[in-house]
């Protein structure tokens, strides 16, 4: 480069240029200013540079890539402005990624004709987004995430071609607290992320308007309620609310035939989930302390069931979740009743881990293709029921207290996690951790034979020779030193 910059044939080579990436490090020498010619340029990187929006080498040397397709500034700290980008009548992609000094954006940014993508991650300084970036009518992609807005402008709803637009873990955002109605403009919008957007309180009704949209994450907000006209996003694949601490009540949802996954998580005032729309792929609800009523009727179609730490549900009927595959009520402390179990031929997972209070599951003989049952901290458990017809691979009974001895099971890897324990044990001894129900019940069930020899020993040690209590453990180490 250097080289070049003084002319002659190796300027000639550069002329053919397609792709700069110019990497500085502290003590690397400052890109050249002069004497460089880059007419077929498609894509610079400049990333981490020092360089100015008044740097020589803007108008001396990258002005003449009139072909230029990407612009790469990611952490050009000392930007206050983006440089004059006029002459860049072609650029697709411009990146301004944690540009952390960056005040505002020069005008020439509206004569952008042709940019699909606009990247204002982490621009902690960036207050405003000025109104020429309503004149950017081809941009698809908007990303404003961390960084300091105060607010969407009105002028949003003009860019008819936007495909993507993220506000995500905007902390800085803390006088956004509605979105302009404008927005139900951006008809060809298919993802919207506004979460945590601390401040944000509510939602405009015109968001039902955006037909296209598939994804809408509203995450970390302090939402009250979301608007019926959520019901009319007819193309909706995924919905996504974690941390709502101030939503209490959900609008209907069985309209949106098309939404595939629905994830709740710490919604700690919500008290009952509606009827769901029969489509649904995947349902995940976690940590929502007040919930008590879950409808899960006609759910076919679901896959995925996950409900974990919901502390007031007691039960949970899943007779018409006949296409099942897993099925996670982990830490539900209260939970006491499953139902429809019996019936689920599909299941192939099933987690009840930490369900304190329960004490019987229904008979598992039906559910022909399970092969990873979890009851981990059952306390309460008594029975496990049809488990002798199933060809398990993962069986995990630690710490179930109450559980009394089952028909004995084949199957080689039904035990694999105490195996793998032992496989972990120093090699200078044949020590195996193991909670003494777990123990208990393997010597009850006679079924030594089927683990390997080390695992063989442990057991046996655990009843004809010396055993020891583990410190800060509910369990025990079988062996000698």
């Amino acid at each position: 480069m250097r080289a070049a910059s003084s002319g002659g044939s190796s300027n000639e080579l550069l002329s053919e240029v397609r792709w700069l990436s110019w990497e500085f490090g502290e003590d690397d020498p400052p890109l050249p200013t002069t004497g460089l010619h880059l007419p077929n340029l498609s894509v610079l990187e400049l990333s981490g540079s020092k360089i100015t929006e008044d740097w020589e080498g803007w108008r001396s040397t990258f002005m003449t890539a009139k072909r230029l397709l990407v612009l790469d500034l990611i952490e050009c700290k000392g930007l206050r402005c983006n440089p004059d980008l006029s002459a860049f009548t072609q650029l697709k992609v411009l990146s301004l990624h944690s540009c952390e000094g960056l005040e505002h954006l020069h005008p020439s940014i509206g004569k952008l004709k042709s940019l699909v993508s606009l990247e204002l991650i982490a621009c902690l300084s960036l207050k405003e987004l000025p109104e020429e970036v309503g004149e950017l009518k081809d941009l698809e992609v908007l990303v404003l995430g961390v960084s300091g807005f105060t607010e969407i402008p009105m002028f949003i709803g003009s860019l008819r071609k936007l495909k993507k637009l993220s506000a995500y873990f905007s902390d800085y955002c803390k006088s956004l607290r509605k979105i302009p109605r404008s927005i139900g403009d951006l008809q060809n919008l298919q993802h919207l992320d506004l979460s945590y957007c601390e401040s944000l309180r509510e939602i405009p009704s015109s968001i039902g308007d955006l037909q296209n949209l598939q994804h809408l994450k509203l995450s970390g907000s302090e939402i009250e309620r979301l608007p019926s006209a959520i019901g009319d996003l007819s193309s909706l694949q995924g919905l996504y609310l974690y941390g709502c601490d101030k939503l209490r009540s959900l609008p209907q949802l069985s309209s949106l035939i098309h939404i595939k996954e629905f994830h709740l998580r710490k919604c700690h005032l919500l008290e009952d989930v509606p009827e769901l729309p029969s489509r649904l792929l995947k349902l995940c609800i976690e940590e929502c302390g007040k919930l008590i009523l879950l409808k899960l009727d006609g759910l076919k179609n679901l896959q995925e069931f996950s409900i974990k730490k919901c502390s007031s549900i007691k039960r949970l009927d899943l007779s018409q979740l006949s296409g099942l595959k897993q099925l996670c009520a982990a830490n539900c402390n209260k939970l006491v009743e499953i139902q429809g179990l019996d019936s689920a031929k599909f299941l192939e997972k099933l987690d009840f881990r930490g369900c304190k209070s329960m004490e019987m599951l229904p008979n598992l003989t039906g559910c022909e293709k399970l092969r990873s049952l979890n009851v981990r901290h059952c306390k309460k458990l008594t029975q496990l029921r049809g488990l002798e017809k199933l060809d398990l691979i993962d069986l995990d009974i630690s710490s179930c207290d109450s559980l009394e001895p089952i028909p004995k099971l084949f199957g080689k890897h039904v035990f694999t996690k105490f195996q793998e324990q032992a496989m972990r044990a120093n090699s200078e001894t044949t020590h195996v951790f193991l909670t003494e129900s777990c123990l208990m019940w393997l010597h009850s069930n006679d079924i030594t034979p089927e683990l390997d020899e080390a695992l063989q020993r442990e057991i046996q040690a655990a009843f004809h020779g010396t055993r020891r209590k583990s410190p800060n453990t509910t369990g025990w180490r079988y062996g000698q030193e």
